[in-house]
């Protein structure tokens, strides 16, 4: 979401077309930051005694991971195919 705000935001100030520099260093880091610290609590599910919640964290620190590689690694090359950013 916040890189896609971002986006429409470069595109706003730059005539339609987003730059594709500053998206990623606009919120990259940000994106990466929040990523990981929420994978490290949901990481701490997985050191209880409860099946569970070890499940929980498991699946949570997953998706919460695939999320980011999805967010960094697939939506700039998706956002610049569709000439939405340059």
């Amino acid at each position: 979401v916040h890189m896609l705000h971002r986006a429409r935001e470069s595109a706003a100030m730059h005539g339609g077309v987003g730059r594709l520099e500053e998206l990623v260093a606009g919120t990259g880091a940000q994106v990466l930051l929040s990523s990981i610290t929420t994978m490290v609590g949901f990481a701490g599910l997985m050191i209880v005694d409860h099946g569970g919640m070890v499940t929980l964290g498991r699946v949570m620190v997953l998706g919460t991971g695939c999320c980011l590689l999805a967010t960094l690694l697939v939506l700039p090359p998706l956002l610049y195919v569709l000439n939405k950013v340059k």
